[in-house]
């Protein structure tokens, strides 16, 4: 069994997560030796070789994305359509047209679909800065909460992480789910400026300032597959 990353920390318990791609993640103390994680492991091969096994039957069922004429993509769980326009530019151009619901792509003569992954990927990354930022800033003051930076991602195994010197990660991938969701996972981050695990205390706090957190946090293990611009590489 291929453990794809173990992650170290002050934490007292082994936590085991699939991810979106069905990578196995495992969270562990920092006194915890590998064998002893591996041997944990091993007693829950079959719960975790099942997991991995729906997460893939669900990437499977995912389209992956062909950038063509018509094809959608989500913006803040809605989908937009991409709308393709030949021109005689040297460099292909992408922006995002809220009133039409539509994503706008000026392809140069030498256009690949390759090329044009990469530039969604480089808007969508400027667009979760701009929407996550602007929440995260509401809700702090809201909430009373002192945050450092904010930085974007392009992590797999976290929607977001809040760091001891108070500095904020989320994933890009954020800003293809409702706003609703998006809120969530900010407001989790920020419960973890006064609580530093996921202790009663913690979900108490998330709870207070999200009361439907529970309803979002569904959504996200439910859908979080679909979020993001799977795509295979020749």
């Amino acid at each position: 069994m291929k453990i794809d990353k173990i992650i170290k920390s002050k934490r007292k318990t082994l936590a085991v997560q699939i991810t979106n791609d069905a990578r196995l993640v495992v969270r562990a103390p920092r006194s915890m030796p590998d064998f002893l994680i591996k041997m944990l492991l091993r007693k829950r091969r079959a719960w975790i070789q099942k997991k991995q096994e729906i997460m893939r039957e669900k990437i499977i069922n995912t389209k992956t994305k062909q950038f063509i004429q018509g094809e959608k993509f989500l913006y803040l769980g809605e989908s937009y359509k991409l709308k393709i326009i030949t021109t005689t530019i040297a460099r292909s151009m992408l922006k995002l047209d809220k009133k039409g619901q539509q994503f706008l792509l000026a392809i140069s003569l030498n256009y690949d679909p390759e090329h044009a992954h990469a530039i969604f990927l480089k808007l969508y990354k400027k667009l979760a800065r701009e929407v996550i930022s602007l929440s995260v800033q509401a809700y702090a003051i809201q909430h009373n909460f002192l945050y450092n930076k904010i930085r974007i991602t392009s992590a797999l195994s976290r929607w977001g992480s809040c760091s001891s010197k108070g500095n904020l990660s989320f994933t890009w991938r954020l800003i293809m789910a409702p706003q609703e969701v998006i809120d969530y996972v900010i407001l989790h981050e920020l419960a973890h400026l006064k609580e530093q695990n996921h202790s009663k205390n913690f979900w108490s706090l998330v709870e207070k300032i999200c009361p439907l957190y529970k309803i979002r946090k569904k959504w996200l293990k439910d859908n979080g597959h679909k979020l993001d611009l799977y795509f295979y590489f020749c």
